[in-house]
C-alpha cells in the first residue's frame, strides 16, 4: 500500500505540453474519445509514454556523454545503427 502512495506522488502531474492543431481534427479526436469511453488527455498521456518506451535514450558515463538509442531492431549510436 506504500508502494501505491509513493508511485502516486512520483507521477503526479505537474506539467502542461500545449501544442496548435487544426480545430476541426480537434475536435474529431476529442469527440472519438468520447465514443471509446475516454478522454483526449489520456490518450495522448498514453502515447507519450508508449512513445518512450519504444525510443528509450541510455546514458553511458564512460562513453562521452554520447546518448545510446535503442528501439525494438536496432541500436543507434553516434549516428551509426547497429542490429541487436
Amino acid at each position: 500500500m506504500i508502494d501505491g502512495k509513493i508511485t502516486r506522488k512520483i507521477k503526479k502531474k505537474d506539467s502542461q505540453l500545449i501544442i496548435r492543431i487544426n480545430g476541426i481534427d480537434r475536435d474529431q479526436f476529442v469527440s472519438q474519445c468520447s465514443e471509446m469511453d475516454t478522454s483526449a488527455a489520456r490518450e495522448i498521456r498514453k502515447f507519450i509514454r508508449s512513445f518512450m518506451d519504444d525510443n528509450k535514450v541510455i546514458e553511458i558515463s564512460n562513453i562521452h556523454r554520447s546518448p545510446l538509442v535503442a528501439n525494438s531492431e536496432t541500436i543507434s549510436f553516434r549516428g551509426h545503427a547497429y542490429e541487436k
